[in-house]
Parts: C-alpha cells; sequence; structure tokens
C-alpha cells in the first residue's frame, strides 16, 4: 500500500504539471494583440483590429496629394515620427506595440480604441483615441506612427507620452507631447512645441522657434531666426545660432555661441551660469548681472564694470544682449 500511494501521488503531481503548462501556454498565446493585414474598414474609415501571434504589427495607407499639405496627428502612449517623403504622397504606417501581463493576459480590447486614418484633400488625419479604459490590470498597448510627407508640410501632432521626431520639412508646425522627448532637423518655418518633462533637441532650422519643457535639457545647432526656449530645470546649450535668441531655465547652466549678425540676445538662469560668444566686430548694448562677471576681449567700452555686473555699451551701442544668473557666474566673449 505504501508503494501504491507513492504511485498514486506522482501521477497526481505529473497531471498537475501539464495542466499548468496547458494554462500556461494559452495565456501566453492570448497576451499579444496587433492589427492584422485583413483589417476590415468600417464607418468613418474607422479600424476593427483583430488578434494575431505578433507583438508587432504594420499598416500602411498611401495617399496621393498635390500641393502643400496639411497632417494632423494624435495617438496614445506611442511615438510619432515625420520625414520628407515623396512630393506626391503621403504615407501613413500605423505600429502597434502590445505588452503583457504573465498571469493576467492580454488588456488589449478593440472594442476600447478608435483608429482613423483617413484624407480629405491634402489634409491627412491619422489618429488613435481611447475609447475607455481598460479594466484590466498590466502594461496597455501603444500606437505609434511613421509617416513620410512631401516637403511642404505644417503638422499638429499630439501624443500623451511619447518621442516627437520631425525632419525635412518646412510649414507651419505644432508639438505636443507630455513626457517624451523632441527632435527636429533639417526644417524651415514656424515652430511651437513643447514636452512635459522630455529633451528638445533641434538642429539645422532657420524661421521662427518657440520651445517649452518642464524638465528636461534643450539642446540646438545651427540655427538661424527668431528663437525662445524655455526650460524649468534643465541645461540650455546652443552653438552657431544667428537672429535673436531668448533662452531661461529655472535652475541650469545656458552656454550659446553666435557667428553671425545677431540681433538679440537674452539668456536668464535662476541658479546657473552662462557663458556666450558674440562676433566682436558689432556694436553692443549690455546688461550683464551674475555672483561673478566677465567680459572677454571687451574693448571701446564706456559704462559700468563692476565685480558682479557690467552695464553700458561697445562703440555706438546697437543690439541688446542681456546675460542674468541669481546664483552663478557670467561670461561673454567677444570673439574675433
Amino acid at each position: 500500500m505504501h508503494m501504491d500511494s507513492k504511485k498514486i501521488n506522482s501521477t497526481f503531481f505529473k497531471s498537475s504539471l501539464m495542466a499548468c503548462l496547458l494554462l500556461l501556454c494559452s495565456v501566453w498565446g492570448n497576451s499579444v494583440y496587433a492589427l492584422s493585414d485583413k483589417t476590415d474598414f468600417v464607418s468613418n474609415n474607422e479600424v476593427s483590429i483583430e488578434n494575431s501571434y505578433a507583438d508587432q504589427a504594420f499598416r500602411t495607407e498611401i495617399f496621393r496629394v498635390t500641393g502643400p499639405v496639411r497632417l494632423d496627428v494624435s495617438t496614445t502612449g506611442g511615438h510619432i515620427d515625420v520625414i520628407k517623403g515623396s512630393s506626391s504622397e503621403v504615407q501613413v504606417r500605423l505600429i502597434v506595440r502590445q505588452g503583457y501581463s504573465f498571469w493576467g493576459g492580454s488588456n488589449f480590447r478593440p472594442e476600447d480604441y478608435k483608429i482613423i486614418i483617413e484624407q480629405d484633400g491634402n489634409a491627412i488625419t491619422a489618429v488613435v483615441e481611447r475609447l475607455r479604459q481598460s479594466s484590466r490590470g498590466g502594461n496597455q498597448p501603444s500606437f505609434s506612427f511613421e509617416i513620410s510627407v512631401p516637403a511642404e508640410t505644417s503638422t499638429d501632432l499630439r501624443t500623451s507620452g511619447g518621442h516627437i521626431t520631425i525632419k525635412g520639412i518646412e510649414g507651419n508646425q505644432q508639438v505636443r507631447t507630455s513626457g517624451g522627448h523632441l527632435t527636429f532637423s533639417d526644417m524651415a518655418g514656424v515652430v511651437n512645441a513643447r514636452t512635459s518633462g522630455g529633451h528638445i533637441n533641434i538642429s539645422n532650422f532657420s524661421g521662427k522657434l518657440e520651445s517649452l519643457t518642464s524638465g528636461g535639457h534643450i539642446t540646438l545647432e545651427n540655427i538661424r531666426g527668431e528663437v525662445e526656449v524655455r526650460t524649468s530645470g534643465g541645461n540650455i546649450r546652443a552653438d552657431r545660432l544667428e537672429g535673436s535668441f531668448s533662452a531661461s531655465t529655472s535652475g541650469g547652466n545656458i552656454s550659446c555661441s553666435v557667428i553671425n549678425q545677431i540681433s538679440g540676445l537674452s539668456l536668464r538662469t535662476s541658479g546657473g551660469n552662462i557663458r556666450a560668444s558674440v562676433p566682436a566686430n558689432i556694436d553692443y548694448n549690455l546688461n550683464l548681472r551674475g555672483s561673478s562677471v566677465n567680459v572677454v576681449n571687451m574693448n571701446n567700452f564706456s559704462g559700468t564694470t563692476e565685480r558682479n555686473r557690467v552695464i553700458g555699451k561697445i562703440g555706438d551701442g546697437g543690439h541688446a544682449i542681456d546675460l542674468s544668473t541669481s546664483g552663478g557666474s557670467v561670461m561673454l566673449t567677444l570673439a574675433n
């Protein structure tokens, strides 16, 4: 009887183990959903989402356009990438990434989302909208867009938490993300961009730029035009500027270099240091304040110089240079 009991226990253990393995396979198989290649269209160009066994799937739409394009994109949790492509078409690529909870199964309920990708003349709309909050715990799916557009394109881009990248276009750009980074390059026109916590990186831009981050760093390179940037806590670095430049940070450092004609320079920080370099062959009005102030290569100056401030003009005066920090030092270099 003792041996029979061991056999019974062994059989019961093997049966239980097999049941657990089957349960795990079922949970794993149901934990990943994505857009199927067999997408069905419903009213108002909405998309019904079918299940598949891939953790990432793609849907691509191509729209023919003539002339300047207007692009409106909004998504929940994902990234937005817009790049210069063909002059006669807009290609919209939707990417769905689905996380999973090991024990809880998938959180992707198609009825919780509405996806619209549509064209109205030269206006393109790509929207992912969450209709209701999923009642299941764990990770939620993210919806990202990769879009190629003609060079002459204006955009309105919004995401609740992803990064936004724009490259190679000109027009009027309105950009918002709740927490991601912003990266712009090879652009011209007007840009108004905001992120609640990410970094901002902009290179090779000409036009009017206003950019704000609540906590990230700002890096600019080869910028020409009218520029205003602000961060609540990060550093600001700007190289090879032309035009007017205004920058402020609540606690970081600011450094910038101006390589050509400048129509105004205003740098302010509550606690960091300021380093600026401007051409020496231009007359300026100077207003510099900090715990210590130093001007390198200053000639033909008239005004007041003290340890913590310099106020006056170089030559006959002209373009305003206003550098101010509450707790750091200021260094201005007049570069030959």
